[in-house]
Protein backbone atom coordinates (compact mmCIF):
# COMPACT_ATOMS: atom_id res chain seq x y z
CA UNK A 1 0.00 0.00 0.00
CA UNK A 2 2.70 2.62 0.77
CA UNK A 3 4.41 1.75 -2.47
CA UNK A 4 1.17 2.33 -4.39
CA UNK A 5 0.64 5.61 -2.52
CA UNK A 6 4.09 6.84 -3.50
CA UNK A 7 3.45 5.97 -7.12
CA UNK A 8 0.12 7.75 -7.05
CA UNK A 9 1.78 10.82 -5.50
CA UNK A 10 4.47 10.87 -8.17
CA UNK A 11 1.83 10.53 -10.86
CA UNK A 12 -0.17 13.37 -9.37
CA UNK A 13 2.92 15.60 -9.24
CA UNK A 14 3.76 14.79 -12.86
CA UNK A 15 0.20 15.57 -13.87
CA UNK A 16 0.37 18.87 -11.99
CA UNK A 17 3.73 19.73 -13.60
CA UNK A 18 2.30 18.91 -17.02
CA UNK A 19 -0.69 21.12 -16.36
CA UNK A 20 1.61 23.92 -15.29
CA UNK A 21 3.77 23.44 -18.37
CA UNK A 22 0.70 23.48 -20.63
CA UNK A 23 -0.58 26.58 -18.86
CA UNK A 24 2.83 28.28 -19.22
CA UNK A 25 2.97 27.40 -22.89
CA UNK A 26 -0.56 28.74 -23.31
CA UNK A 27 0.43 31.99 -21.61
CA UNK A 28 3.55 32.23 -23.81
CA UNK A 29 1.49 31.61 -26.90
CA UNK A 30 -1.01 34.24 -25.80
CA UNK A 31 1.83 36.71 -25.15
CA UNK A 32 3.31 35.95 -28.56
CA UNK A 33 -0.07 36.39 -30.20
CA UNK A 34 -0.61 39.68 -28.41
CA UNK A 35 2.91 40.83 -29.37
CA UNK A 36 2.27 39.83 -32.98
CA UNK A 37 -0.98 41.73 -33.02
CA UNK A 38 0.67 44.82 -31.51
CA UNK A 39 3.54 44.56 -33.97
CA UNK A 40 1.17 44.06 -36.86
CA UNK A 41 -0.80 47.08 -35.74
CA UNK A 42 2.41 49.10 -35.44
CA UNK A 43 3.53 47.98 -38.90
CA UNK A 44 0.12 48.82 -40.27
CA UNK A 45 0.20 52.26 -38.67
CA UNK A 46 3.69 52.86 -40.01
CA UNK A 47 2.58 51.76 -43.48
CA UNK A 48 -0.41 54.08 -43.24
CA UNK A 49 1.76 56.99 -42.21
CA UNK A 50 4.24 56.24 -45.01
CA UNK A 51 1.38 56.06 -47.49
CA UNK A 52 0.05 59.40 -46.28
CA UNK A 53 3.55 60.89 -46.45
CA UNK A 54 4.04 59.65 -49.99
CA UNK A 55 0.60 60.90 -50.92
CA UNK A 56 1.37 64.33 -49.46
CA UNK A 57 4.70 64.32 -51.29
CA UNK A 58 2.98 63.36 -54.53
CA UNK A 59 0.42 66.11 -54.00
CA UNK A 60 3.21 68.55 -53.22
CA UNK A 61 5.14 67.53 -56.32
CA UNK A 62 1.99 67.86 -58.41
CA UNK A 63 1.35 71.31 -56.95
CA UNK A 64 4.98 72.23 -57.61
CA UNK A 65 4.67 70.97 -61.18
CA UNK A 66 1.58 73.13 -61.67
CA UNK A 67 3.38 76.10 -60.16
CA UNK A 68 6.39 75.56 -62.41
CA UNK A 69 4.04 75.38 -65.40
CA UNK A 70 2.59 78.72 -64.37
CA UNK A 71 6.10 80.14 -64.03
CA UNK A 72 6.95 78.78 -67.46
CA UNK A 73 3.96 80.65 -68.87
CA UNK A 74 5.10 83.81 -67.08
CA UNK A 75 8.60 83.24 -68.46
CA UNK A 76 7.32 83.01 -72.02
CA UNK A 77 5.42 86.26 -71.58
CA UNK A 78 8.40 87.94 -69.95
CA UNK A 79 10.79 86.99 -72.73
CA UNK A 80 8.43 88.21 -75.47
CA UNK A 81 7.53 91.61 -73.96
CA UNK A 82 9.71 94.67 -73.64
CA UNK A 83 7.72 96.55 -70.98
CA UNK A 84 8.42 95.29 -67.46
CA UNK A 85 5.90 97.72 -65.93
CA UNK A 86 3.12 96.16 -68.02
CA UNK A 87 4.05 92.65 -66.93
CA UNK A 88 4.40 93.28 -63.19
CA UNK A 89 0.64 93.16 -62.47
CA UNK A 90 0.47 89.83 -64.29
CA UNK A 91 3.47 88.43 -62.39
CA UNK A 92 2.00 89.57 -59.07
CA UNK A 93 -1.39 87.99 -59.75
CA UNK A 94 0.20 84.72 -60.90
CA UNK A 95 2.46 84.56 -57.85
CA UNK A 96 -0.43 85.24 -55.48
CA UNK A 97 -1.82 81.84 -56.38
CA UNK A 98 1.46 80.26 -55.27
CA UNK A 99 2.63 82.28 -52.26
CA UNK A 100 1.91 85.45 -50.26
CA UNK A 101 2.76 88.49 -52.40
CA UNK A 102 2.04 92.14 -51.63
CA UNK A 103 4.80 93.80 -53.64
CA UNK A 104 6.94 92.90 -56.66
CA UNK A 105 9.93 95.09 -57.46
CA UNK A 106 12.56 94.93 -60.19
CA UNK A 107 15.72 96.97 -59.62
CA UNK A 108 18.20 97.52 -62.46
CA UNK A 109 21.94 97.65 -61.82
CA UNK A 110 23.56 100.94 -62.88
CA UNK A 111 27.35 100.39 -62.93
CA UNK A 112 28.04 104.06 -63.72
CA UNK A 113 26.99 105.25 -60.25
CA UNK A 114 27.10 101.86 -58.45
CA UNK A 115 23.42 101.87 -57.62
CA UNK A 116 20.18 99.98 -58.06
CA UNK A 117 17.53 102.00 -59.87
CA UNK A 118 13.84 101.11 -59.85
CA UNK A 119 13.01 99.59 -63.22
CA UNK A 120 9.46 98.61 -62.28
CA UNK A 121 7.63 98.18 -59.00
CA UNK A 122 4.09 97.53 -57.91
CA UNK A 123 2.62 97.50 -54.40
CA UNK A 124 -0.86 98.08 -53.05
CA UNK A 125 -2.18 98.04 -56.62
CA UNK A 126 -0.13 101.02 -57.78
CA UNK A 127 3.16 101.73 -59.48
CA UNK A 128 6.16 102.69 -57.37
CA UNK A 129 8.65 105.36 -58.39
CA UNK A 130 11.75 107.18 -57.26
CA UNK A 131 13.55 104.22 -55.68
CA UNK A 132 17.36 104.37 -55.82
CA UNK A 133 19.67 102.26 -53.63
CA UNK A 134 23.40 102.72 -53.18
CA UNK A 135 25.18 99.37 -53.56
CA UNK A 136 27.33 100.25 -50.54
CA UNK A 137 24.32 100.74 -48.27
CA UNK A 138 24.95 98.30 -45.39
CA UNK A 139 21.32 98.38 -44.25
CA UNK A 140 19.81 97.54 -47.64
CA UNK A 141 18.94 93.89 -48.23
CA UNK A 142 18.72 94.59 -51.97
CA UNK A 143 22.24 96.04 -51.95
CA UNK A 144 23.49 93.03 -49.97
CA UNK A 145 21.90 90.70 -52.52
CA UNK A 146 23.59 92.60 -55.36
CA UNK A 147 26.98 92.64 -53.64
CA UNK A 148 26.94 88.94 -52.69
CA UNK A 149 25.00 87.86 -55.80
CA UNK A 150 23.07 85.47 -53.60
CA UNK A 151 19.49 85.12 -52.42
CA UNK A 152 18.79 87.22 -49.34
CA UNK A 153 15.76 86.69 -47.11
CA UNK A 154 14.67 89.19 -44.53
CA UNK A 155 14.19 90.69 -42.20
CA UNK A 156 16.13 88.44 -39.84
CA UNK A 157 14.68 87.81 -36.36
CA UNK A 158 15.30 90.87 -34.26
CA UNK A 159 15.75 93.15 -37.27
CA UNK A 160 13.28 96.02 -37.70
CA UNK A 161 10.55 95.50 -40.24
CA UNK A 162 11.08 97.15 -43.63
CA UNK A 163 8.75 99.58 -45.31
CA UNK A 164 8.69 100.51 -48.96
CA UNK A 165 8.12 104.16 -49.77
CA UNK A 166 4.38 104.77 -49.41
CA UNK A 167 3.50 101.14 -48.67
CA UNK A 168 2.36 99.04 -45.73
CA UNK A 169 4.81 97.35 -43.38
CA UNK A 170 6.21 94.19 -44.97
CA UNK A 171 7.43 91.46 -42.63
CA UNK A 172 8.85 89.10 -45.31
CA UNK A 173 11.05 89.83 -48.30
CA UNK A 174 13.02 87.74 -50.75
CA UNK A 175 15.76 89.37 -52.83
CA UNK A 176 17.14 87.42 -55.79
CA UNK A 177 20.06 88.53 -57.99
CA UNK A 178 19.36 88.89 -61.70
CA UNK A 179 22.35 87.52 -63.60
CA UNK A 180 23.01 87.13 -67.32
CA UNK A 181 26.24 85.43 -68.42
CA UNK A 182 27.60 85.98 -64.91
CA UNK A 183 27.00 89.72 -65.03
CA UNK A 184 24.74 91.46 -62.51
CA UNK A 185 21.73 92.99 -64.25
CA UNK A 186 19.65 93.82 -61.21
CA UNK A 187 17.65 92.47 -58.26
CA UNK A 188 14.16 90.97 -58.09
CA UNK A 189 12.31 91.48 -54.81
CA UNK A 190 9.07 89.79 -53.75
CA UNK A 191 7.63 91.00 -50.46
CA UNK A 192 4.65 90.18 -48.24
CA UNK A 193 3.08 91.25 -44.96
CA UNK A 194 3.05 87.80 -43.22
CA UNK A 195 6.26 86.90 -41.39
CA UNK A 196 8.43 84.01 -42.63
CA UNK A 197 6.47 83.83 -45.87
CA UNK A 198 9.33 82.60 -48.03
CA UNK A 199 10.98 79.24 -47.50
CA UNK A 200 12.64 76.55 -49.64
CA UNK A 201 9.45 75.84 -51.62
CA UNK A 202 8.92 79.51 -52.48
CA UNK A 203 12.58 79.97 -53.43
CA UNK A 204 12.34 76.92 -55.70
CA UNK A 205 9.69 78.89 -57.60
CA UNK A 206 11.25 82.35 -57.38
CA UNK A 207 14.71 81.38 -58.64
CA UNK A 208 13.45 80.31 -62.12
CA UNK A 209 11.34 83.48 -62.18
CA UNK A 210 14.46 85.56 -61.50
CA UNK A 211 16.19 83.86 -64.45
CA UNK A 212 13.24 84.75 -66.70
CA UNK A 213 13.26 88.36 -65.49
CA UNK A 214 17.01 88.63 -66.16
CA UNK A 215 16.48 87.39 -69.73
CA UNK A 216 13.60 89.83 -70.20
CA UNK A 217 15.70 92.80 -69.00
CA UNK A 218 18.62 91.77 -71.20
CA UNK A 219 16.27 91.43 -74.19
CA UNK A 220 14.72 94.82 -73.47
CA UNK A 221 18.17 96.45 -73.21
CA UNK A 222 19.25 94.82 -76.46
CA UNK A 223 16.05 96.02 -78.13
CA UNK A 224 16.62 99.57 -76.86
CA UNK A 225 20.20 99.51 -78.14
CA UNK A 226 18.96 98.26 -81.49
CA UNK A 227 16.33 100.99 -81.64
CA UNK A 228 18.92 103.63 -80.72
CA UNK A 229 21.17 102.32 -83.50
CA UNK A 230 18.30 102.34 -85.99
CA UNK A 231 17.35 105.91 -85.04
CA UNK A 232 20.98 107.03 -85.32
CA UNK A 233 21.25 105.41 -88.76
CA UNK A 234 17.97 106.97 -89.87
CA UNK A 235 19.14 110.40 -88.70
CA UNK A 236 22.48 109.95 -90.45
CA UNK A 237 20.68 108.83 -93.62
CA UNK A 238 18.38 111.86 -93.44
CA UNK A 239 21.40 114.15 -93.09
CA UNK A 240 23.10 112.46 -96.03
CA UNK A 241 19.94 112.73 -98.12
CA UNK A 242 19.65 116.43 -97.29
CA UNK A 243 23.29 116.97 -98.16
CA UNK A 244 22.84 114.99 -101.38
CA UNK A 245 19.83 117.07 -102.38
CA UNK A 246 21.73 120.25 -101.50
CA UNK A 247 24.68 119.17 -103.62
CA UNK A 248 22.40 118.21 -106.51
CA UNK A 249 20.61 121.54 -106.23
CA UNK A 250 23.93 123.39 -106.05
CA UNK A 251 25.20 121.60 -109.17
CA UNK A 252 22.08 122.72 -111.08
CA UNK A 253 21.87 126.27 -109.69
CA UNK A 254 23.67 129.46 -110.64
CA UNK A 255 25.36 130.61 -107.39
CA UNK A 256 25.15 134.33 -108.24
CA UNK A 257 21.48 134.70 -109.19
CA UNK A 258 19.99 131.60 -107.59
CA UNK A 259 18.39 130.65 -110.91
CA UNK A 260 18.66 127.30 -112.62
CA UNK A 261 21.84 126.95 -114.67
CA UNK A 262 22.43 125.65 -118.19
CA UNK A 263 23.17 122.15 -116.91
CA UNK A 264 19.63 121.94 -115.55
CA UNK A 265 17.61 123.61 -118.30
CA UNK A 266 19.36 122.32 -121.42
CA UNK A 267 18.42 118.61 -121.02
CA UNK A 268 14.81 119.59 -120.32
CA UNK A 269 14.63 121.73 -123.44
CA UNK A 270 16.20 118.99 -125.55
CA UNK A 271 13.76 116.39 -124.20
CA UNK A 272 10.77 118.70 -124.93
CA UNK A 273 12.06 119.41 -128.42
CA UNK A 274 12.40 115.69 -129.11
CA UNK A 275 8.81 115.11 -128.06
CA UNK A 276 7.56 117.95 -130.21
CA UNK A 277 9.62 116.74 -133.14
CA UNK A 278 8.06 113.29 -132.78
CA UNK A 279 4.67 114.87 -133.48
CA UNK A 280 2.94 113.95 -130.24
CA UNK A 281 -0.59 115.34 -130.47
CA UNK A 282 -0.90 115.55 -126.69
CA UNK A 283 2.36 117.45 -126.19
CA UNK A 284 1.63 120.77 -124.43
CA UNK A 285 4.23 122.67 -126.45
CA UNK A 286 7.11 124.94 -125.48
CA UNK A 287 8.16 128.54 -126.04
CA UNK A 288 11.72 129.73 -125.43
CA UNK A 289 12.65 133.33 -124.69
CA UNK A 290 16.34 134.22 -124.80
CA UNK A 291 17.38 137.42 -123.03
CA UNK A 292 20.74 139.09 -123.63
CA UNK A 293 21.72 142.22 -121.72
CA UNK A 294 23.06 144.87 -124.12
CA UNK A 295 26.24 146.73 -123.23
CA UNK A 296 26.73 144.63 -120.09
CA UNK A 297 30.51 144.68 -120.57
CA UNK A 298 30.37 148.47 -120.39
CA UNK A 299 28.73 148.21 -116.93
CA UNK A 300 31.56 146.01 -115.72
CA UNK A 301 34.22 148.26 -117.21
CA UNK A 302 32.78 151.52 -115.80
CA UNK A 303 31.39 150.41 -112.45
CA UNK A 304 33.22 147.21 -111.68
CA UNK A 305 32.23 143.56 -111.56
CA UNK A 306 30.41 143.97 -108.23
CA UNK A 307 27.99 146.37 -109.90
CA UNK A 308 27.65 143.94 -112.78
CA UNK A 309 26.73 141.19 -110.37
CA UNK A 310 24.05 143.41 -108.83
CA UNK A 311 22.59 144.04 -112.27
CA UNK A 312 22.44 140.31 -113.03
CA UNK A 313 20.69 139.66 -109.71
CA UNK A 314 18.18 142.44 -110.33
CA UNK A 315 17.36 141.06 -113.78
CA UNK A 316 16.90 137.56 -112.32
CA UNK A 317 14.43 138.91 -109.75
CA UNK A 318 12.51 140.93 -112.34
CA UNK A 319 12.13 138.00 -114.75
CA UNK A 320 11.17 135.57 -112.00
CA UNK A 321 8.47 137.96 -110.79
CA UNK A 322 6.58 137.86 -114.10
CA UNK A 323 6.77 134.12 -114.80
CA UNK A 324 3.63 132.03 -114.97
CA UNK A 325 3.29 129.08 -112.59
CA UNK A 326 5.29 126.22 -114.09
CA UNK A 327 7.53 128.36 -116.29
CA UNK A 328 11.27 128.33 -115.62
CA UNK A 329 14.10 130.79 -116.08
CA UNK A 330 17.78 129.91 -116.12
CA UNK A 331 21.05 131.74 -116.52
CA UNK A 332 22.37 130.47 -119.82
CA UNK A 333 25.79 132.01 -119.43
CA UNK A 334 27.40 135.43 -118.83
CA UNK A 335 24.67 138.06 -119.33
CA UNK A 336 22.32 135.64 -121.17
CA UNK A 337 19.11 134.25 -119.67
CA UNK A 338 16.59 131.75 -121.09
CA UNK A 339 12.94 131.36 -120.19
CA UNK A 340 11.19 128.05 -120.84
CA UNK A 341 7.45 128.69 -121.10
CA UNK A 342 5.79 125.31 -120.89
CA UNK A 343 2.26 124.47 -122.05
CA UNK A 344 1.96 127.03 -124.82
Amino acid sequence: LPREALAAGRLARRSLDLQREVAAQGKLAAIQVRHGVVRARADLEQARRETERLQRRAEGLEALRGALNQLSAIGRELTTHRSMSQLLPLIKERLKALMPVDAVIVLEHCPADASLQLLAGRAEGRELSGLCIDLKDPASLAARCARQRQVVLGPEPGEPVRRLVGTEVLHSAAFLPLLEDGQLIGVLSVQAQPAQAYGPRELALLEPLAAYVAIAIDNANAWRRQQDTVRALEQAQAVLETQKQALERASLTDPLTGLWNRRYIEPRIEAAAARIGAGGVDDPGLALLVLDLDHFKLVNDRHGHLAGDLVLQAVARAVTAVLRPGDEVARWGGEEFIVAAWQI
